[in-house]
């Protein structure tokens, strides 16, 4: 089909696959993408321009940075996440570091750590204020993980103000971004017996037992002694050694060497700036994300149509620029099986074959019935059933080698043979 496509110069192959069936959700959602184009591009017109001398030299290159120190820090701990020495590590006690929403690089301690769940979930007892402490939505805290922030320099590690209380709140492992070497001996047991009965109405407003508060204790007196950060079981300690992840930490520490090189993290109004530049840097994204939807480029079926193309290249019926060769042209002369045909011709698979025998042969590529005897085949008949299974295996092997997902015993399977005896002896008039 593609070779026959290829023959018409008014019709594009990307149109004709707009049509197709698996195209029909991105037809119908057509119309929302132009409208919500329209209304990214307004948004975007109405932004003011960014009236300041030191931010407009280089606020958008350091929101770049700090976009890709999100990133990074985001792929780097999912693959912490997933190393078993992580996990093993988050035993009852463990001091962990965590990040929230409400608790920036907080201290935590952990009260339980489930793994059987598809999303592993820590119980974790938090310091608060006791202000914080009351009323507290576990949801509100987990972090949006999109979200850009400024690279902070300082590890200061977060210390609630005013009277010191604690939450213990259920947090998805995503929010723990660090591991410390410390371990609290608590009553894990009785913190978690108290936790749940201070859940129960009558005893709400009931004081923490004895294991509760020392455990809250023990981790502010923790907290204040490591106020300018904390010791991290490194990579190395969690037996993390994946290219990948090494790879990352090399960029992650030179980009955080050239992040005090820039001018706009001296500005007085710097927080407002960066806001400015990640609403901006929001609204740009969408629309090219929009604009992607639009394009060629999302076709589902895009990718494999480039790689049929590279096989029809590979195998000679097509030149790199397009254009049709002569093995192309004899294709598409062919109703069924293409490749296989058009390569038997133009190796002369049937030089050395009697008429009887090439229709014998070629009717495997129109016979269906898999489940018949087995024909009795003249030694012509095989040589020519030879060809035809090393021709389609080797259209496989190109096919496989262009990244398509073919499979040589699927592709010779629909090759039957079972007729060839029969058309054999009707072509010789018997």
């Amino acid at each position: 089909m593609l070779l026959n496509l290829s023959r018409v110069e008014s019709l594009r192959i990307e149109d004709m696959m707009r049509r197709s069936f698996a195209e029909l959700d991105s037809a119908r959602q057509k119309p929302e993408w132009e409208e919500a184009i329209k209304d990214v591009k307004q948004k975007l017109n109405k932004l003011e321009a960014l009236n300041c001398l030191i931010c407009t030299t280089d606020l958008d290159a350091y929101y770049r940075l700090c976009s890709r120190l999100c990133d990074l820090e985001k792929s780097m701990m999912v693959m912490l996440q997933t190393s078993q020495e992580f996990h093993r590590r988050l035993t009852p006690g463990r001091v962990v570091l965590t990040d929230t929403s409400l608790f920036r690089s907080a201290l935590a301690v952990v009260l339980e750590h489930r793994v059987a769940e598809s999303s592993p979930i820590c119980t974790l007892l938090l310091l608060a204020s006791a202000q914080q402490a009351k009323g507290l939505d576990e949801k509100s805290l987990i972090v949006d993980q999109a979200t850009v922030t400024p690279y902070n320099s300082s590890c200061d590690v977060y210390m609630p103000e005013g009277v010191c209380s604690h939450v213990i709140v259920k947090l998805p492992i995503k929010c723990i971004t660090g591991i410390t070497h410390a371990v609290l001996k608590v009553d894990i047991k009785e913190i978690l017996a108290d936790h749940r009965r201070r859940n129960t109405p009558p005893y709400r407003d009931d004081p923490p037992n004895v294991s509760t508060s020392r455990c809250t204790q023990e981790l502010l007196r923790l907290v204040e002694t490591n106020l300018s950060g904390v010791e991290l079981f490194d990579a190395e300690e969690l037996k993390m050694k994946r290219v990948e992840y090494l790879e990352q930490s090399q960029e992650k520490k030179r980009l955080i060497s050239l992040a005090p090189n820039y001018s706009c993290i001296k500005c007085p109004s710097f927080k407002q700036h960066f806001d400015f530049a990640r609403r901006k840097a929001s609204l740009n994204d969408r629309l090219v994300e929009l604009k992607f939807q639009l394009s060629v480029e999302s076709l589902l079926l895009l990718p494999e149509y480039h790689q049929r193309m590279k096989v029809l290249k590979r195998l000679g019926y097509l030149k790199e620029s397009g254009v049709m060769e002569m093995k192309g042209r004899v294709a598409c002369e062919m109703g069924s099986h293409e490749l296989i045909i058009t390569e038997l011709l133009f190796e002369s698979a049937f030089s050395e074959l009697e008429p009887p025998e090439v229709a014998a042969v070629l009717s495997c590529m129109v016979f269906q019935q898999s489940n018949c005897s087995e024909p009795n085949l003249t030694e012509g008949l095989k040589k020519g059933r030879d060809n035809v299974l090393r021709i389609a295996a080797k259209i496989v092997a190109v096919e496989q080698e262009c990244g398509l997902n073919t499979s040589v015993e699927e592709y010779q399977a629909e090759l039957k043979f079972g007729l060839a005896e029969v058309v054999y002896q009707w072509a010789l008039g018997t």
